[in-house]
């Protein structure tokens, strides 16, 4: 892959995952149950659990996880914008 091919790949990852986040299904699902709700219910119920602590802990990592990779599409989106228009000057 060239590297205009790659900032092109980075800039399309960004793209499409700003359209999902528009749409009322994937907002409902992931950014407010899965990254909020789902999250806090595993924290919680790591309080109650002895037996599974760890489990419900890493339920709630799992949702950290999710976030931080949309974080990295986003930035790297971002960041390929600005380095094709330095591709595209030199």
């Amino acid at each position: 892959m060239t590297e205009k091919e790659q900032l092109e790949r980075d800039i399309s990852l960004m793209q499409s995952l700003q359209k999902l986040k528009e749409y009322k299904e994937f907002k409902e699902i992931i950014t407010d149950y899965y990254l909020k709700d789902y999250c806090a219910e595993a924290v919680k119920a790591s309080t109650y659990s002895t037996n599974n602590t760890e489990y419900f802990l890493e339920r709630a990592k799992a949702a950290g996880y999710l976030e931080q990779f949309f974080d990295f599409i986003e930035n790297q989106g971002k960041e390929a914008e600005k380095n094709l228009i330095d591709y595209f000057n030199n």
